[in-house]
């Protein structure tokens, strides 16, 4: 019977924790990711740019993955020219998502310029 009522301390204790996380928050807060990412209008912490440079690197190694195989395919026989052109496409397509986090990762914020003009 000990189990059983630990077991449902537990579930209970869960589902209170679970109504504590609202739904606005988490939206808020993958909004202020897209604002850093693509328009910069937000500071953000050094952990959180070195995150970003993280990704950017992900993105930026899948073209080069997609080239290797690519490679080893058209030495193993001919490749259908769509397939060929559609990965290609792709791999620019993230190579351009890598590119723009990067720059964004390592941009100054135009609020942190602002401010330190008008330090001087």
């Amino acid at each position: 019977m000990k189990p059983n009522r630990n077991r449902q301390e537990w579930e209970n204790e869960l589902k209170e924790r679970q109504k504590n996380i609202q739904w606005h928050d988490t939206f808020r807060n993958g909004q202020l990711l897209d604002e850093f990412f693509f328009l910069d209008l937000t500071p953000v912490t050094l952990f959180q740019r070195i995150v970003a440079v993280l990704i950017a690197l992900l993105f930026l190694c899948v073209p080069g993955y997609v080239a290797l195989n690519l490679f080893w395919a058209a030495k193993a026989g001919p490749i259908d020219f769509r397939i060929t052109f559609f990965m290609i496409c792709l791999g620019m397509l993230f190579t351009a998502f890598g590119a723009k986090v990067l720059k964004s990762a390592f941009r100054r914020s135009k609020s942190n310029t602002q401010d330190r003009n008008c330090r001087l």
